[in-house]
């Protein structure tokens, strides 16, 4: 095809069938519409000073994949060798699907990508990545609303842009730093199993839970949540791998699995941290509040930390006191039983002063207050345990020999102890874990082993795990319909209302039919 005939061609697409618009300009805000308003709003395609590309649009004739089709749109004209500014731009299609090229939306100089789910699709969801660059999914509207209650809302709602080929565009900004996840829910609603990780990572189904847990659609994992949950322990394990223990803990707690939660829950609260008002800060310094878990959550989280504190601070606190007041309180740490009273005083005296140096060297002193205390528990205990308490010891005295061997306030050993327990997860923690993995697919007794779950359920959560069970959404619904029956019997015709069907068979009964 000539340059005059492509040129032609893409003239006559966009003149006649009024899909789209063409501007060289970089984009202004309020022509890519804004979140929550009614007002419809073109969409166009929008270029930097020089060219237009399209990549990874999907064809919905030719079931052609995502990204094997790319076609340039040149808007440089050239005489005599020297670049001129371009008049009509000089779009080339090698595509029979127009209607994607045209609904092209562009972000300052990059170029928004569309994703397309399904040859029928005929509604767009637009996100916003964490750089500020468009990103338009193209789905099957009844599906997404069928899959998501959230999204149903949305697709259903008033805000909405409209493109000049009439497809509904919908602003979703929560999901930009969550494009992975939306992206493999919008893959398992549109039947595209074979992009789904096998193994997803701990950031990845982090995306993935937030996600879900915005549209309420874990049910929509119950497929892979045994190859995931497995997985999860695979990259939790090992050694090598660093991962976030926030993210790990707001992804089991939507999942529902149960024994990761209960790890994390304990690591997280020992790396919390207070801001000067007093919230509860995450370990980037966010508050937890704005993290998406429930409050009675976060206050789990704040119980744990002050738990962990209170024993990081006994560890030290409670020997100082002793030391301190001296008498029968400081003899426990003088365990040498050939020592006399003089030397189990001096062994007392230098465990006492090498302690109060050390708490000045680390800054320690005055000793901070459980709730005065703005940092970590993890960084406190790292600090306490990093201090050195001299006991009595004669110079030149193998150890086999040295009878004060074993004295000291062994406050490493309490803080290991410490930093080492699980928190005791409450009943309606259970409950709620409980629930969420028959929603995931999660449930497995490995994962609630030592928790009593079902016992948890049958005693305080019948009522939510029965409402759970007559949810469409989750669960099909098997009913005994009557009226179809008397469909059958009577002969009626299709369509016939329920109601009129029901009292003709009352009627038939009356006068003995």
């Amino acid at each position: 095809m000539s340059g005059s005939q492509s040129s032609a061609k893409a003239q006559s697409v966009v003149d006649d069938e009024q899909l789209s618009t063409v501007s060289l300009a970089s984009p202004k805000p309020e022509e890519l519409g804004a979140v929550g308003n009614g007002d419809p709003k073109e969409i166009p395609i929008l270029c930097d000073s020089t060219t237009c590309e399209v990549g990874d649009v999907t064809s919905d004739n030719g079931g052609i994949s995502d990204g094997e089709r790319q076609e340039t749109v040149s808007t440089t004209a050239e005489t005599n060798g020297v670049a001129t500014e371009p008049t009509t731009p000089d779009i080339k299609i090698e595509s029979d699907d127009d209607l994607d090229m045209k609904d092209l939306v562009q972000s300052s100089a990059k170029f928004a990508d569309v994703v397309s789910y399904h040859a029928e699709a005929d509604t767009y969801i637009r996100i916003r990545d964490a750089e500020g660059n468009g990103l338009y999914y193209k789905v099957c509207s009844a599906l997404v609303a069928a899959a998501s209650p959230t999204l149903k809302t949305i697709i259903h709602g008033p805000a909405a842009s409209v493109s000049r080929n009439g497809k509904l565009v919908f602003d979703v900004a929560d999901f930009g730093n969550d494009s992975f996840g939306l992206d493999l829910v919008l893959s398992i609603i549109h039947y595209k199993f074979k992009e789904i990780p096998s193994r997803p990572d701990v950031d990845q189904l982090y995306g993935l839970a937030k996600v879900v847990e915005k549209c309420d659609c874990a049910h929509l994992l119950a497929g892979y949540m045994e190859k995931w949950v497995s997985g999860l322990n695979w990259h939790i394990v090992m050694q090598n791998e660093q991962n976030d223990h926030d993210k790990t803990l707001y992804l089991t707690w939507v999942l529902g699995e149960a024994r990761w939660f209960a790890r994390m829950l304990s690591r997280v609260a020992q790396n919390a941290t207070l801001s000067d008002a007093g919230e509860l800060l995450d370990t980037r310094g966010l508050p937890w509040k704005d993290q998406g878990l429930p409050e009675s959550v976060i206050e789990l989280i704040r119980k744990a930390r002050i738990d962990c504190l209170t024993k990081c601070v006994k560890a030290v606190d409670q020997p100082l006191h002793d030391l301190i007041a001296g008498g029968d309180a400081a003899m426990k740490f003088c365990r040498s039983k050939d020592a006399n009273d003089e030397l189990k005083q001096s062994c007392h005296h230098l465990q006492l002063g090498s302690l109060m140096s050390s708490l000045a060297a680390a800054k320690l002193v005055p000793f901070p207050t459980i709730n005065g205390y703005r940092g970590s528990a993890s960084a406190l205990a790292k600090k306490l345990g990093a201090m050195k308490v001299i006991r009595f010891k004669l110079p030149g005295t193998p150890a086999h020999l040295d009878s004060h061997i074993n004295c000291g306030i062994h406050h490493q050993e309490a803080l290991e102890d410490a930093l080492s327990q699980e928190v005791e997860l409450p009943v309606w923690v259970i409950q709620q874990l409980a629930l969420r993995a028959q929603k995931s697919g999660a449930w497995s007794e490995e994962v609630f082993k030592g928790f009593n779950a079902e016992e948890a359920i049958q005693n305080a959560s019948d009522p939510a795990l029965e409402n759970l069970l007559l949810d469409s959404t989750q669960f099909k619904q098997v009913k005994v319909m009557d009226y179809v029956l008397a469909d059958m019997e009577l002969g009626a015709e299709p369509g016939r209302a329920e109601g009129s069907i029901k009292e003709e068979k009352v009627e038939a009964e009356d006068t003995g039919a």
